[in-house]
């Protein structure tokens, strides 16, 4: 009877080992997809704040400076 019964338990044991490295992946990818889309937004979010100023130093600071250089 434990002929049969020990590689049904090796069997449930690495099937178990498995799920669970499967489990453990498988949240790491999501974990890890979740850190790159607010690292995205983050950039994203920095890359608008610096066009912003970027465009305001265009709009505002540029003409004053074009104007004194005429």
């Amino acid at each position: 009877l434990l002929y049969f019964i020990v590689p049904y338990l090796n069997l449930i044991e690495s099937y178990l080992f498995v799920l669970f490295w499967y489990r453990f992946l498988y949240l790491n990818l999501i974990g890890f997809l979740y850190c790159f889309l607010f690292l995205i937004l983050y950039c994203s979010i920095i890359e608008s704040y610096l066009f912003v100023l970027f465009c305001n130093w265009f709009l505002f600071v540029h003409p004053v400076l074009f104007q004194y250089l005429n």
